[in-house]
């Protein structure tokens, strides 16, 4: 598949992410203060940005950081559901030949029963 079909890493971890068991929710990684920056910015130059939820910094083939803020359901340990990110997240990288630095997986919300995405 051509570099320019291949979707990109961000959006290829959210989707995968959003797969496993326990997750009800993906939010914008980052501190609140960077997160209003970063919509500040984004308004000054009058441009969104694109894609994905999914923070990740990375060099070549190596990724340095990867940042997620999840929600997960009342129902399913967030423990076990972590750890199924994480495994998510590893198995990703190593289909695409990349190697994992920092990963960083935060639960900012659980659901409560009958709550959606």
């Amino acid at each position: 598949m051509s570099q320019a079909l291949e979707e990109p890493l961000e959006q290829a971890l959210e989707r995968a992410i959003r797969d496993v068991p326990g997750v009800t929710a993906v939010f914008r990684a980052g501190s609140p203060l960077g997160k209003v920056i970063e919509a500040s910015g984004e308004l000054l130059r009058g441009e969104r940005r694109p894609g994905s939820l999914v923070k990740v910094s990375r060099t070549d083939d190596v990724v340095v950081a990867i940042e997620v803020e999840l929600g997960v359901s009342s129902e399913a340990s967030s423990v076990d559901t972590l750890e199924r990110v994480y495994a998510a997240v590893l198995v990703l990288l190593s289909t695409q030949g990349l190697e994992p630095g920092l990963i960083r997986l935060t639960v900012v919300h659980i659901s409560g029963e009958g709550a959606g995405l």
